[in-house]
């Protein structure tokens, strides 16, 4: 059985894309109470941040989580055999 593995994307082609979704995105969120913006992250994943006004509070939902994502940096470093981070993966102090 052979492994799967995701195509290599051009760096500039994700870029224009996250910039082509936020300017879509705004205008067709221009008339509700919410916002999205896409991003790319350090670790090369695109997040989504959605803003959503709810009886007058702000709600906040990231996809994906930015917990997960200081997961994944931490797993990146201990994978790179470099002297990373030691100790727990996860920080629970927070």
């Amino acid at each position: 059985m052979q492994a799967l593995t995701a195509p290599e994307v051009d760096s500039a082609d994700v870029v224009r894309a996250v910039e082509q979704a936020n300017r879509i995105s705004a205008v067709a969120l221009r008339a509700t109470n919410r916002s999205v913006k896409f991003a790319r992250h350090d670790t090369g994943r695109v997040t989504i941040t959605i803003r959503e006004d709810v009886n007058g509070e702000e709600v906040v939902r990231e996809i994906p989580p930015s917990q997960f994502l200081k997961v994944v940096e931490r797993l990146k470093a201990f994978n790179g055999g470099e002297s990373g981070p030691r100790g727990a993966l996860l920080d629970v102090a927070t």
